[in-house]
């Protein structure tokens, strides 16, 4: 997928159907590892329970909202790409959609108490962290300038926005954001 997505700008039909059924094969991992028995298990805190319940809902929540900001299946899955999307959830976090599916993992770990099921979480979270560069570097040389800015202004995975200029950033980043934005007016 890094391959492709840096040297052809686009992930192929075959590439998004390969990375769907992973994502199916890791649910259904997952779902197996909360129902399973676990033989004994500690006493049942319904505070953690109820936090976890929670933490996975807010999950749910905030990936819907981040998928809901695309018009289609082509947009979620990097097929197609016309604009930045920057309100929204997207303007707390790069990576709703991400953030939301890590936090909808754990919250249903620590909430059936899955050893199993957090370390599928851990493993999301690993794969995203290694997989979240790849799409930025992606997506700025695609937009240039506008994201850019969006970076600057933007946490990677949840934050409050910054204000709008470029004044906090460093120097190397600022002169990357200019020379961005001086190509795309070239071009």
């Amino acid at each position: 997928m890094r391959r492709e997505l840096l040297s052809a700008d686009r992930l192929s039909a075959p590439t998004v159907a390969w990375m769907y059924a992973t994502y199916m094969a890791h649910a259904a991992a997952l779902v197996g590892f909360l129902v399973a028995p676990t033989g004994r298990r500690p006493a049942r805190s319904s505070t953690i329970t109820v936090t976890g319940y929670g933490l996975a809902a807010v999950g749910a929540a905030t990936s819907v909202a981040g998928m809901r900001r695309f018009t289609g299946t082509t947009h979620v899955s990097g097929m197609g790409d016309d604009r930045v999307v920057r309100g929204g959830v997207y303007a707390w976090s790069r990576h709703p959609q991400y953030l939301g599916y890590v936090a909808l993992l754990s919250g249903l770990a620590c909430a059936r108490r899955s050893i199993p099921a957090a370390a599928s979480a851990t493993g999301a979270a690993g794969a995203l962290a290694w997989w979240v560069p790849v799409e930025e570097r992606h997506l700025a040389a695609l937009f240039g300038g506008t994201y850019q800015r969006y970076l600057l202004r933007t946490p990677r995975w949840l934050g409050l926005p910054a204000p709008r200029s470029d004044r906090g950033a460093g120097p190397r980043l600022r002169a990357a954001v200019r020379r961005a934005s001086s190509r795309r007016r070239r071009g």
